[in-house]
Formats: structure tokens, C-alpha cells, sequence
């Protein structure tokens, strides 16, 4: 079996997958809001599992931000 077969018959609704947001600030503040949404149309679908989320930031921690 090659591997577009292999591919084809991976059933990708069912599995579970990762988000990663870099920048937490502007659009990626934006995209971080909407993941909620994202999460419950899974679920309402029939999807077995939300998405895996990770955010990252390398801004220092102050009081300005």
C-alpha cells in the first residue's frame, strides 16, 4: 500500500490536532478570542476532541502590558 492510500484512509475528523498562536498581542490576541468558538464547533459537530491550544509570548512581563 502506498502512502496516498495510508493518507486516504486516515479518518481526519477524529483525530485530535494542535494550534499554535506566537504573539499574543494585536491578531494574535484576536486569534486566541476566537478558539473558544472554534473548540464548541467541534463539539457540536461531532468532533471527538477540541484543539490542543499553545500560546506563546516573548514579551517581558511588566506593568505597561
Amino acid at each position: 500500500m502506498g502512502l496516498e492510500e495510508q493518507i486516504a484512509n486516515i479518518s481526519w475528523g477524529q483525530r485530535p490536532f494542535g494550534i499554535g498562536v506566537v504573539g499574543c498581542r494585536g491578531t494574535g490576541a484576536q486569534d486566541a478570542m476566537g478558539l473558544p468558538c472554534l473548540h464548541q464547533a467541534l463539539l457540536a459537530t461531532g468532533h471527538p476532541f477540541g484543539p490542543r491550544v499553545f500560546l506563546a509570548d516573548g514579551d517581558t512581563f511588566s506593568e505597561t502590558n
